[in-house]
């Protein structure tokens, strides 16, 4: 099992987060520019945000994606969000919807209740 933290330092995540850069390069002279794969704005940065971890330290191209500091945050809000709908329905024999508005409406109890 590869460590997380090591392998961000590591040269092979270096070489790997560039070929993820350089799919969503729109210039070859001057700055490099890139285009966020969520928002489809163009920046001088990206961040490059894991769709998967199953073959982390062995990524494919398509297993991670360039986003904007803007998107990165909401796609890892969304990757715990669904983790949490995925978890209660294999925890609880839900269908997704089921799971989904069970959680919303816990999230309205809670904030009902401060």
């Amino acid at each position: 099992m590869t460590n997380y933290n090591e392998y961000m330092k590591s040269e092979t995540w270096r070489k790997y987060r560039q070929k993820v850069l350089d799919k969503q390069k729109v210039t070859s002279l001057g700055p490099p520019k890139y285009i966020c794969g969520n928002c489809k704005g163009v920046f001088t940065y990206l961040e490059v945000h894991h769709l998967t971890y199953e073959r982390l330290g062995h990524e494919q191209i398509d297993d991670c994606i360039g986003l904007c500091f803007t998107c990165h945050p909401i796609a890892d809000i969304n990757r715990r969000y669904s983790a949490r709908v995925y978890g209660l329905m294999n925890k609880c024999d839900m269908t997704y919807d089921e799971a989904r508005d069970w959680i919303e409406q816990k999230e309205e109890r809670e904030e009902w209740e401060r």
